[in-house]
C-alpha cells in the first residue's frame, strides 16, 4: 500500500511541476483587451528580426488593434497579459505577469484590441515586463484622425532576444 501511495504522490508532483512550466496561451480574463498571446517563440539564432521588439497597429472605425511582437515574459507565466488604461489621450499598456514563474524568459507575441476609441491624436506607451538592458520603451505619438496602420520596432539586446 505504501508503494502505491508513494507512486501516486510522485506522479502528482511531476504533473504539477511540468504544468507550472508550460508556456501556453493567454493568462486570465483579468486582461479584457488581450485578444491572443502566442506560445513561447522558439529562437534558433537564424531570424534577424528576433533582435527587435515591434508594435504593429491598425486603427479604423473606433477600433485600435495592436500586435506587440517579441515581447519578453517569464517562460512559465501565470495570470499574464497587459493592463490597458486611457487618460488624457494617453494610451498606456502595462505588460504584467503573476507568480509561479520559472528561472527563464521567452519571447511572445501579444495582441490587444481597444474599442470605442474616439478619433484624434494619442500617445501610446507600452511598459514591457522585461525590456533589455538600457532599452527604451515604446512611447509614440499616433494620429487617428483618419484610419491608420504602421509598424514601429525597437532594437533589443541580450537574453532572450539574441
Amino acid at each position: 500500500m505504501r508503494n502505491v501511495f508513494g507512486a501516486i504522490l510522485v506522479v502528482c508532483a511531476v504533473t504539477i511541476m511540468f504544468s507550472a512550466c508550460s508556456a501556453t496561451g493567454p493568462g486570465s480574463s483579468s486582461f479584457p483587451n488581450v485578444v491572443e498571446i502566442s506560445g513561447c517563440l522558439e529562437r534558433d539564432g537564424s531570424d534577424p528580426d528576433a533582435v527587435y521588439s515591434c508594435i504593429e497597429y491598425d486603427y479604423a472605425d473606433g477600433v485600435l488593434s495592436i500586435l506587440h511582437t517579441n515581447t519578453c515574459f517569464n517562460c512559465c507565466p501565470q495570470d499574464w497579459g497587459g493592463l490597458v488604461s486611457i487618460e488624457d489621450r494617453v494610451i498606456t499598456i502595462e505588460e504584467v505577469e503573476g507568480v509561479g514563474q520559472c528561472d527563464c524568459h521567452c519571447l511572445f507575441d501579444i495582441e490587444y484590441r481597444i474599442e470605442n476609441l474616439e478619433p484624434g491624436e494619442y500617445d501610446l506607451i507600452i511598459q514591457e515586463m522585461y525590456p533589455s538592458t538600457g532599452a527604451i520603451s515604446f512611447d509614440v505619438e499616433l494620429d487617428f484622425t483618419l484610419p491608420d496602420s504602421a509598424e514601429i520596432c525597437l532594437e533589443r539586446h541580450g537574453y532572450p532576444w539574441e
